[in-house]
């Protein structure tokens, strides 16, 4: 059996040692596990050319459901009881024939976004809260820093007054207020530098 992940180094020999190997003494079956960080590249290239791996495990359910819209997908009903997964963790898309079908299962989830506040009171945190101007936020992952960044921005969008449709109105507008809710379109080209504001970053 052929499992595609994007994992490699150190976790994808934890995920040999904890899954992989545990799974073959029980089954007798030979795992061939491939790890990369281009695992969308080779997936796109390997389903194209009709040799996609058994399994593949991806870091989140869009690109899998583009797979399945497309019938490369082979659904699970039968296979696995989505008992198991309630809720989102079940989630069933609509494949080739329009059906609503299960074709994933969760196998990890991973903590996003964590605001740390020391020792505050509750009230000293709520207070916080209504200035944004005044956090502080260090980050860093490499080359992927942008990710806890995006994911960090998003929360306090969310959160605001308008919910998701700030998030889904931010990329085409430039939020130039002083609190997120505040989100008003600016001319072309101009970003907006005052403290607790949030710009959006224009490409050149």
């Amino acid at each position: 059996m052929s499992v595609l992940v994007t994992w490699t180094g150190g976790d994808l020999r934890s995920f040999r040692h904890d899954v992989i190997t545990p799974f073959e003494n029980r089954t007798g079956i030979r795992v061939n596990v491939q790890g990369s960080s281009a695992e969308s590249q080779i997936l796109a290239a390997d389903s194209d050319t009709g040799s996609p791996p058994d399994v593949a495990i991806l870091s989140g359910p869009g690109e899998l459901a583009g797979y399945a819209a497309k019938g490369r997908l082979v659904p699970l009903d039968g296979v696995v009881d989505m008992k198991d997964y309630p809720g989102v963790w079940g989630m069933r898309v609509a494949g080739p024939t329009a059906a609503a079908r299960s074709y994933w299962v969760p196998v990890k989830a991973d903590l996003k976004s964590l605001v740390r506040h020391g020792r505050l009171t509750r009230a000293q945190v709520e207070a916080a809260a209504g200035r944004p101007a005044d956090w502080c936020l260090g980050m860093g992952a490499a080359a992927t820093s942008g990710w806890p960044g995006t994911d960090w921005v998003e929360d306090i969008l969310l959160q605001g007054e308008n919910g998701p449709r700030s998030t889904t109105s931010w990329p085409r507008e430039s939020c130039a207020g002083t609190h997120p809710r505040s989100c008003a379109r600016s001319p072309p080209g101009r970003r907006s530098s005052a403290p607790g504001t949030l710009p959006w970053p224009r490409t050149p």
